[in-house]
């Protein structure tokens, strides 16, 4: 182990840098990615720009009906603000949030916690998410048994997703009965109904299990058929489609689209994940301030207000093999019989990063970090050498977040966690390991002889026992779909990842 702090490798950020630059150059040409990746084939500008479309093919397939038709009310006429001033218990200036295909909530401008509920797709008009519209309050401002206040949106005031695009392109999963309609990931509108109509009338017994692609030249920028795709039932919600949007009448509740393109999330998750943020129009790429500026940030250890755990908590940390950075640590230490003092360390990165600096907002502009089974092509919401500075490596002190809690194991059939408490610590790693290591522990194949190994079987017996607690307490839980091709594989390594995330999702976290 190296006993070298972090705040004395000054040259660290050039050279890691460039050893990063370099792989991800020789694997881009390995993979020849300059020519063949999905984002070159398909534009990356869609999702901002939308695309010009001049002509398209479309198929009738509504069966004429006798009963009174879908109508939406034109919000798009001028209003009479005069009315927003006058009566401003039932006219509100709101931001529109679509919620789902029948509802929506209006949060006002001047009232942030004043929600508005927007109920049936006709009352929400042809508006996206974050819209700015004028909501008539039907109630009055007094609020329905529910205690739910209800409007109905009568004019539309400004657009804030794709203004000024007349066609634009969303990334979106098909709607598990029906196969001819997409949502949108991004909910900026509920649902889009896709050109559907030769699969309707050439083969209407494949509705269900197909869609169909269709192709934009960019020459004459009309809309042709390319080709049928297959999907199947319990495999719809991997696939993620691109949607573009050709129109929006007054007369169909859903707006007309058309998929030009798709990618399966599960076997390409990094393309998958790419695409979400260029639909969310988050950025990919580091654009910070200078380099000098972030190499100058260094761990001043004489900071106030952090308690100092070097001497006094041994600290050992867990990480996957690709993730490259060190976000987190624990430690556990006997208090009496049955009963233990648990630490949970995560890394401090306010102490380098203050709210609202330029490094802040890019990091909120990407969102999240994507890991990748390959280090080089890991992309981090923040750069390599802050990174490097918050990194819990093994030997070196780091600013950290401290979780401690008690937990009492006296009564076999119910474990009790008490006296939480949460520091602004320095700590100092003792020891690393990936997935595959904590699993061989608590499995007693090698690393038996470890100075953690107790510790960790100790902390996975304390960790089932909370794990119980919660799914008694009906903790919302959801389905994963893994990538087997990882070289920390889950499945092989079910119980460490079971012992991390039980400590972060668990109600003393």
């Amino acid at each position: 182990m190296s006993n070298k702090d972090s705040d004395s490798d000054n040259d660290w950020y050039d050279e890691e840098t460039n050893r990063r630059r370099n792989r991800l150059q020789n694997i881009e040409r390995q993979q020849n990615k300059s020519t063949d990746s999905l984002f070159e084939k398909h534009k990356s500008s869609w999702f901002q720009e939308g695309l010009e479309i001049n002509r398209y093919e479309y198929i009738r397939t509504e069966k004429v009906s006798d009963s009174k038709p879908f109508l939406y009310p034109n919000v798009f006429l001028s209003f009479d603000e005069t009315k927003y001033i006058t009566q401003p218990e039932i006219y509100k200036k709101c931001t529109m949030k679509i919620q789902s295909m029948e509802e929506a909530i209006c949060i006002p401008e001047e009232e942030k916690n004043l929600k508005i509920n927007i109920a049936g797709r006709a009352n929400c008009g042809q508006t996206y998410t974050e819209d700015t519209v004028y909501v008539k309050i039907s109630n009055k401002s007094k609020p329905e048994k529910d205690k739910k206040y209800y409007g109905e949106v009568v004019s539309f005031v400004d657009r804030k997703r794709f203004k000024n695009v007349s066609h634009p392109v969303f990334v979106c999963l098909v709607d598990r009965r029906q196969s001819h309609l997409m949502i949108p990931i991004c909910k900026t509108v509920p649902k889009i109904c896709i050109l559907h109509g030769r699969l309707a009338t050439r083969y209407p017994e494949r509705l269900k299990t197909s869609v169909e692609i269709h192709k934009h030249d960019s020459n004459t920028n009309d809309l042709k058929f390319h080709k049928y795709h297959n999907i199947t039932d319990g495999d719809k919600e991997n696939w993620l489609f691109f949607v573009v949007l050709l129109k929006w009448k007054i007369t169909n509740m859903n707006s007309l689209g058309a998929v030009i393109g798709v990618v399966h999330s599960s076997k390409n998750i990094e393309e998958g994940l790419t695409l979400i943020a260029l639909q969310n129009r988050l950025h990919l790429w580091l654009d910070y301030p200078s380099v000098e500026e972030i190499r100058d940030l260094k761990v001043d250890l004489n900071t106030p207000g952090y308690k100092d755990l070097i001497k006094s908590d041994n600290i050992f940390t867990i990480a996957g093999m690709e993730e490259g950075v060190i976000n987190h640590g624990f430690s556990i230490r006997k208090i009496k019989k049955n009963i233990y003092k648990v630490g949970v360390h995560i890394t401090d990165v306010s102490k380098f990063i203050q709210k609202g600096d330029a490094i802040d907002l890019g990091a909120r502009s990407r969102g999240f970090s994507i890991y990748s089974t390959n280090t080089a092509q890991n992309k981090h919401m923040l750069p390599d050498h802050i990174n490097h500075l918050c990194s819990l490596e093994p030997s070196r002190r780091r600013y950290a977040i401290s979780v401690y809690f008690e937990m009492d194991q006296t009564d076999s059939s119910n474990i009790c966690v008490s006296n939480q408490t949460i520091l602004r610590t320095i700590i100092k790693s003792t020891a690393h390991y990936n997935y595959l290591d904590i699993e061989h522990i608590l499995h007693n194949q090698g690393h038996i002889n470890d100075i953690f190994a107790k510790d960790i079987q100790l902390l996975f017996r304390l960790s089932k026992k909370l794990r119980l607690k919660r799914l008694r307490m009906e903790s919302f839980t959801s389905p994963v779909v893994v990538d087997f091709t990882a070289s920390d594989r889950i499945m092989k390594t079910k119980n460490a990842h079971t012992l991390v995330e039980e400590y972060f999702h668990s109600p003393v976290m």
